[in-house]
């Protein structure tokens, strides 16, 4: 869960966790506190006393089994301090002045000996502290490299990665500061750097504005990271993410498309237009559970696929009036290819669901001819009040273009009540009697009631259809039927509920909805001879002309029919 800390101060502060995740310490100009992170209370504030304005903290770490928490400032100090205790134990003066040379950068204790901490200053110092002794000891810098500083070490102690002012980062052995290891990447200063738990990881922060993850073993990176807010936004919003692999495939937050850009020559691009090919649900949790960066795919890299020409552009042809009397309407959508890009496909979304319904994902909707425009007429029911229409079209390799938009206000000459159109499926017996259940007909019965009930009472809709199958009546062909005939008696603003209760079974990688003819469900074959694949059922729930679709399924499995990616999230938050 999310806690809030009240961490206000004075300055920039520096802030730092304790290797058990139970403390977090923060230190500003004037005080050093520790926080409680399971109760949020403040356990201890110590005043730096004595400091001038142009004192300030650069690092901070926990030691000692996180009795002490040790600072090092701008003035060449390092200040050991038993928070417990409310006492500061000693304080440790490296240089005089304020001057780069004199920065301490980088406190953590080392592995091997928790009562010393390691630390770093510009020009290739690296040192480490006795906090018993007080005695500083330098250690060996990466050899062949000039102008290091930042330094972390690895959590086994035996790797130091340091960045020079070249951006690159330097991995070397702690003790004898043979490099193993540079990765460039970065074009700006690095400012931080972190290895994961297992060592396996390196995670650097620059000011060029990323994050960017490396694989020590294969030295190189392997994943990249950006955030990005809008300048209005940045007090009352999170900052939107996008995540990428060096091969271009990427996961975002919902809106960063409207922030985030690539960019290949002359043409930039939205995240969105690389959505239906490289965008990959889970793609930080894989990279960080060790199980790659989901590379493979079906049209290789990023850069692979505009090589072969960049999406294509999209016209959308509305009636010239923004505003009808008709209740239905006829959009073009003309696809121009660019580059060789080719036009494979146009799709037409309107009040934000697909025109055609899921099969349109399925096969080649247009051919196009290299260089030319490609024209799709849609004929459209339009709902009452604002009607939203967007189009896009994707090229040979699922580049999809930018979108073109309209909107149409529709006002009938006369204005109906909705209908609610209720289909109600229950499956208690089948012909296999080991496959009968007890409670399927009897949910499916009383979402009926309620409903028919329910509507014809409700102010909200003019009538109420329900058509009830109950199981030897739900037949395969009977619930396609029901769904196929919604298409038919639905208008735009009508409200359409589906529910299906009974069993379920996934073969061939599809899941199915098993009716009441189905017998021995153990068997994949006849699961695919005698059940309804989920796509018949997307397409016929596709072609209803209401823009209010309700669909319920309570059956065994039935999480494996959700097999569509969302945007802005991973697979774990679809329910």
């Amino acid at each position: 869960g999310e806690r809030r800390l009240d961490a206000t101060g004075e300055g920039i502060p520096e802030a730092v966790f304790s290797s058990d995740a139970r403390y977090l310490a923060v230190s500003d100009k004037k005080s050093l506190r520790v926080f409680d992170l399971a109760t949020g209370k403040t356990e201890a504030t110590l005043p730096w006393t004595g400091r001038e304005y142009w004192n300030t903290s650069t690092s901070l770490t926990f030691a000692r089994d996180n009795q002490f928490v040790v600072e090092g400032s701008n003035t060449g100090k390092i200040v050991a301090v038993d928070w417990r205790a409310g006492k500061t134990v000693f304080t440790k003066a490296l240089a005089e002045g304020t001057g780069r040379e004199n920065h301490v950068f980088d406190l953590q204790p080392l592995p091997s000996a928790p009562d010393r901490v390691l630390f770093t200053r510009w020009d290739n110092v690296v040192q480490d502290l006795d906090l018993t002794t007080q005695k500083v000891t330098g250690r060996p810098s990466a050899a062949g490299s000039t102008d290091l500083h930042r330094g972390q070490i690895s959590p086994d102690g035996t790797l130091l990665a340091q960045s020079d002012s070249g951006n690159t980062i330097v991995i070397s052995r702690l003790e004898t500061g043979k490099p193993v290891a540079r990765l460039a990447g970065h074009t700006s200063t690095v400012k931080e750097m972190r290895f994961t738990p297992d060592g396996r990881l390196l995670v650097s922060r620059s000011d060029d504005s990323t994050t960017r993850v490396w694989d020590i073993t294969k030295q190189k990176e392997v994943l990249g990271y950006v955030l990005a807010q809008a300048d209005d936004e940045l007090s009352s919003r999170p900052p939107e993410w996008i995540a990428y692999t060096p091969n271009g495939y990427f996961e975002a937050s919902e809106g960063a498309n409207k922030l985030v850009h690539f960019a290949r020559g002359m043409h930039v691009f939205e995240a969105d237009q690389f959505y239906e090919q490289f965008y990959r649900s889970g793609l930080t949790r894989s990279v960080f559970a060790g199980s790659g960066g989901m590379d493979s795919g079906k049209g290789g890299s990023l850069s692979d696929a505009l090589k072969n020409g960049v999406p294509p552009t999209v016209k959308l042809r509305v009636p010239t009036s923004a505003a009808s009397n008709s209740p239905t309407v006829e959009i073009t959508v003309e696809a121009t290819e660019q580059a060789g890009g080719g036009v494979k496909a146009i799709r037409l979304y309107h009040n934000d669901r697909l025109v055609g319904g899921p099969a349109v994902l399925r096969g080649i909707a247009v051919e196009a001819v290299a260089g030319q425009t490609t024209t799709k007429k849609f004929t459209v029911p339009l709902a009452t009040g604002e009607n939203s229409f967007r189009a896009v079209a994707y090229s040979k390799t699922d580049l999809e273009s930018k979108p073109a938009t309209a909107t149409i206000a529709y006002a009938p000459a006369q204005v109906r009540k909705p209908t609610l159109h209720l289909l109600s499926v229950g499956v208690n017996r089948y012909q296999d009697a080991t496959m009968n259940l007890a409670y399927a007909q009897p949910d499916a019965m009383a979402i009926a009631d309620f409903f028919e009930k329910g509507g014809a009472e409700s102010t909200l809709f003019g009538k109420v259809n329900v058509v009830r199958l109950f199981d030897a009546d739900a037949t395969g062909k009977a619930i396609l039927d029901s769904l196929a005939a919604l298409a038919k008696t639905s208008a735009a603003d009508d409200v359409v509920f589906v529910y299906l209760a009974g069993h379920g079974e996934t073969a061939g990688g599809v899941w199915h909805f098993l009716p009441a003819e189905m017998r021995q469900m153990a068997l994949p074959e006849r699961v695919t001879e005698l059940g309804i694949p989920w796509p018949k059922v997307e397409d016929a729930i596709g072609k209803i002309n209401a823009r209010k679709v309700v669909l319920v399924v309570d059956a065994c499995k039935s999480g494996a029919a959700l097999g569509a990616k969302t945007r802005g999230t991973d697979d774990s938050q679809q329910t």
